[in-house]
């Protein structure tokens, strides 16, 4: 990994002596720009395979400059179809960034500022032939990473990289595979024994799927289902009188799917105001065992984890707990030797720490059936 580092240790210099400002960047970019575009999110990355290893959304391109420009990126084109310039706004008019391309023989390098002026990051990406054989990053604010390209029959088959953020240093390999058509098929990621993976790890970070949205959805739906209907059905789960179905940190970790849940034994008597976290002890959390899922529940929730971000479908985990507490709420009719008073609480951690409990059991009853 010499290599690596000395990519990084150069990059770190480049940032740390660059006396270039906003101004010049803007003099050269802008005046060499012939055509605009309007996405909702950025449409090109140096970093190879960044969406599908980052799960980013795509976004999707826009024909008209918006009346609003919160959440949205421009990009302006140079004559040769060169992006040269990337702006992007977020929920204030101060954040957001402006970034500047600069096309070079057997390189690319970006520049990205903050709104206040202050260089924020500093990318390469270096060519060979015009194929990428090395990509590098150095920020103010967050990690840098340092990939190198390896390739088999012209396709790319390796990555091999070093993920820093002091005083932790990864090394990831990437796997690439194609199908029998040369579409990306799988990249499957390792890490060898580290702090943040003390036995290591072997995972499956993008997969390619036939399926819709709405298909695996519904799959997902169907095998939740099968698995809390045999947890509700074991002896040991016939007494507790409520059954805590969670969400938890949607979008912020690798295994936010399957849902959580967990049985408890409480005294249902709560006052219309009482907090869910005074009804419930928060240390819960630490107490729901995330269950083992079959085979079938742990693929579709890797591939729908993966679909709903890279089609920036936010609202539909919220929406997968609801649909699930009420089929089972229904199922529970059904069903003679279970108690009709195990009560199901769906839960969107962490934002629900502090709500009502009475609003919490609103999602799926009736207040007739509460009381």
């Amino acid at each position: 990994m010499k290599a690596h580092q000395e990519l990084l240790k150069s990059l770190k210099e480049q940032f740390e002596s660059n006396t270039t400002t906003i101004a010049d960047y803007e003099a050269t970019a802008l005046s060499s720009i012939i055509r605009w575009q309007w996405a909702t999110e950025p449409q090109f990355y140096l970093e190879q395979l960044s969406i599908e290893r980052s799960r980013k959304p795509k976004g999707r391109l826009m024909k008209n400059e918006p009346a609003e420009k919160k959440y949205c990126v421009r990009m302006g084109y140079n004559a040769n179809d060169q992006l040269v310039y990337e702006e992007a706004w977020t929920n204030h008019p101060t954040n957001g960034y402006k970034k500047f391309y600069l096309n070079q023989v057997n390189q690319i390098l970006s520049y990205t500022f903050k709104r206040n002026g202050k260089l924020d990051e500093i990318e390469l990406l270096k060519l060979e032939n015009s194929i990428p054989s090395w990509f590098g990053n150095v920020a103010r604010h967050k990690a840098s990473s340092i990939d190198n390209y390896t390739y088999e029959v012209g396709k790319l088959s390796e990555i091999r990289t070093m993920w820093v953020s002091e005083p932790y240093v990864q090394f990831p390999l990437y796997k690439i595979n194609y199908d029998e058509f040369d579409n990306l098929k799988l990249i499957v990621r390792t890490d060898a024994p580290s702090d943040f993976f003390p036995e290591g790890q072997q995972i499956e970070v993008f997969q390619q799927t036939a399926y819709s949205l709405k298909a695996l959805t519904t799959i997902f739906v169907e095998e939740t289902m099968r698995q809390l209907k045999a947890a509700l059905i074991a002896p040991s789960n016939k007494t507790p009188n409520c059954l805590l179905l969670v969400l938890e940190n949607p979008f912020n970790s690798e295994d936010w799917l399957p849902l959580k849940f967990g049985f408890r034994k409480v005294e249902l008597n709560f006052e219309t105001e009482g907090m869910l976290k005074d009804f419930f002890d928060l240390e819960l959390l630490e107490l729901l065992a995330n269950k083992e899922a079959n085979a079938a529940l742990t693929k579709v929730s890797n591939l729908l984890m993966q679909e709903i971000e890279l089609k920036e479908k936010y609202d539909l985990p919220y929406k997968l707990l609801i649909k699930i507490a009420k089929e089972l709420k229904k199922w529970l009719k059904t069903q003679a030797g279970i108690s009709d008073q195990l009560m199901i609480f769906p839960l969107d951690f962490p934002d629900d720490y502090s709500l009502e409990t009475v609003g919490i059991l609103r999602r799926i009853y009736s207040v007739k059936e509460i009381k």
